[in-house]
């Protein structure tokens, strides 16, 4: 395809830093007119973000900027999207659900699958099956978290698979507790992955309405992390968590308020403080591993909120392209709740720390075209929402769907009233994830020292 030449680019804002404080969040008048005007700024800047963001392949020195190592200290956090004729690095596999697997499930449009996540200030290469098996020869490493990981989880295999690395399907029983994963012989290498949608010991406490459908929250242990996670990291070398989305009261599937306690009794926080209180928890309890452990946090996934204006617009969840990095910044500072939250992870997993934290919430605000949105058709377990795989009813458990390859459901063709904006098709924002965790790993001592 012939390229055109690029236009200006915008004037890069300040980053909107996610703490302490929020430099971006605009000030709505009363709360009466608060809610309308939000989802007005939000449609505005995301067909801003649309019309604005350039489509071009990188030039060649780009491109020889990307193979430089990546330096020591990198906020690989801030940068753009930008079109590449070498993406997407897989187009099927076997490992994806129908839940995430976009392009099976009809999707037309493929300029969500050809973007790769520039920063601004440093190299970001490419996720390498290679250096990853080097690094983890003889090691355990573990995905742990929500549908937001599994999203990540699935990316990671199939980039592994994609590479050709020989995966065997295996469980381990870890407590007590199952994961499901892969064993690489070549590095004699296990990777597994399990559901926990809040890294804490959490039981459902269903009810019945009058009309006999179910409404639920979860009795949440704050002091107390999720015992298939305990049973787990003694085993583990390197694990990688993430926990965020179902401590909000807005997702779907939680449509009745949390029973938080400690030491056994019932406290009365907000969903977010309680959050707070579990990452203190969790960071503690890491720390007696630190002596040989390496363990990851990733931030909060953003989701791009249902607008019905959006069914009349091109592409998914409002847009048919990522955003520009002005666009981004705009839609990330006025995103109250996101903020709140990643401010409240950064600031526990912050330095000192046995934890490291890594970053996708801004890389992924600028993407609102690549959610399911409706091409994410329920099967191989369903979505989070339906309870996927989830663990907080039973002790048993399994990976959400056949890991070893779920048959895509029949595409939709019209638009349902409350499509998908919070997980990802894949390929797509996911892989970027992997990259960006594949960089810190390339960056740090005690995997390098071998």
């Amino acid at each position: 395809m012939a390229r055109h030449q690029q236009p200006l680019r915008p004037l890069r804002p300040l980053r909107p830093h996610i703490a302490p404080s929020r430099i971006l969040t605009p000030t709505l008048p009363s709360s009466s007119l608060q809610a309308p005007l939000a989802l007005l700024l939000l449609s505005s800047i995301l067909l801003l973000g649309a019309h604005l963001t350039h489509a071009a392949a990188p030039s060649s020195s780009s491109a020889a900027a990307l193979a430089t190592p990546t330096p020591t200290k990198c906020d690989m956090s801030v940068g753009e999207w930008r079109y590449s004729k070498n993406y997407p690095r897989y187009v099927s596999c076997p490992y994806v659900r129908s839940i995430f697997n976009c392009r099976g499930n009809g999707r037309p449009d493929r300029l969500y699958e050809k973007q790769r996540w520039v920063p601004d200030k440093c190299s970001l290469p490419r996720f390498s099956a290679k250096a990853f098996l080097a690094q983890m020869r003889g090691k355990t490493v573990g995905f742990v978290g929500d549908s937001l990981m599994s999203n990540m989880w699935e990316s990671f295999v199939c980039l592994l698979y994609a590479s050709g690395v020989n995966l065997r399907l295996v469980q381990k029983r870890y407590g007590g507790y199952r994961y499901v994963g892969f064993f690489i012989a070549s590095s004699n290498t296990t990777i597994v992955y399990r559901f926990s949608a809040y890294l804490m010991q959490a039981v459902t406490n269903s009810t019945k309405t009058a009309s006999g459908r179910g409404k639920h929250g979860y009795n949440v242990d704050l002091d107390v992390v999720d015992p298939a996670l305990m049973g787990a990291v003694p085993n583990m070398d390197v694990v990688v968590l993430t926990s965020g989305t179902w401590w909000q009261a807005n997702v779907p599937g939680r449509v009745q308020s949390n029973v938080y306690k400690i030491k056994g009794q019932q406290v009365f926080l907000k969903d977010l403080n309680a959050h707070k209180y579990s990452l203190n928890t969790l960071r503690n309890y890491l720390g007696t591993y630190r002596s040989r452990l390496l363990p990851y946090f990733i931030s909060l996934s953003p989701s791009h909120r249902w607008d019905s204006s959006y069914a009349s617009k091109p592409g998914v969840c409002g847009a048919d392209r990522p955003l520009t990095p002005t666009a981004a910044a705009i839609v990330l500072g006025s995103s109250t709740t996101t903020l709140d939250y990643v401010s409240a992870q950064r600031a526990a997993f912050s330095s000192p720390n046995p934890v490291r934290f890594i970053d996708v919430t801004a890389i992924s605000t600028a993407r609102p075209d690549g959610h399911t949105g409706v091409w994410g058709v329920l099967g191989g377990g369903g979505t989070l929402a339906d309870g996927e795989a989830d663990d907080t009813k039973s002790s048993s458990t399994t990976m959400p769907g056949a890991l070893n390859g779920t048959a895509a459901g029949k595409p939709r063709t019209t638009m349902q009233s409350q499509p998908d904006c919070r997980h990802w098709c894949l390929p797509g924002v996911p892989d970027s994830w992997v990259d960006v965790t594949a960089a810190v790993w390339l960056r740090e001592p005690s995997l390098l020292a071998k």
